[in-house]
């Protein structure tokens, strides 16, 4: 998820039709480390609607 946020590309996007509609999102400038940890955050908690 990291490596795809930093460099962003269509062809390896799980979102194509989003991509087709809005566009590839643009690169965002975080250095890889903040990259990393917001990537680990989301993987490690459930954000579910209770």
């Amino acid at each position: 998820m990291s490596t795809w946020i930093a460099k962003p590309d269509a062809i390896t996007s799980l979102m194509p039709e989003a991509v087709k509609k809005h566009g590839l999102m643009p690169e965002l400038g975080y250095d890889t480390q903040a990259l990393q940890d917001i990537s680990a955050y989301i993987y490690e908690n459930n954000f579910s609607k209770k």
